[in-house]
């Protein structure tokens, strides 16, 4: 419901904030500022302004960077998940796309 209420405020940036949101929630591997520089570039005046809003983001904890690891050649920018609950019983988490990694056999109801 904060996305459809408007969750920013009356910030002077706060529509390309949300609109930075949007991008990162609908992605599934982190982007770079020049993925998001092409999203958002009509709404901001020069690419440092990008820079200020990421930190006030990521100091927000809305979204967080993912730097380059050993295994990995994506660095960038991702929204904050919350953690999947795997503890419930009657659910096949294996069903799930983004639960992949988490699977939890069901367990016989006696």
């Amino acid at each position: 419901m904060p996305q459809a209420m408007g969750e920013f405020g009356k910030a002077k940036n706060a529509d390309v904030a949300a609109r930075i949101i949007s991008v990162l929630s609908e992605s599934r591997t982190p982007l770079d500022v020049a993925a998001l520089w092409k999203q958002v570039q009509s709404d901001l005046d020069k690419p440092e302004d990008l820079n200020k809003l990421l930190q006030g983001l990521i100091q927000g904890g809305k979204i967080q960077y993912v730097p380059r690891g050993k295994s990995s050649n994506v660095q960038g920018y991702l929204i904050v998940r919350k953690v999947l609950n795997n503890s419930s019983v009657y659910v096949d988490y294996s069903l799930l796309k983004e639960a992949n990694s988490h699977v939890v056999p069901l367990k016989a109801i006696k």
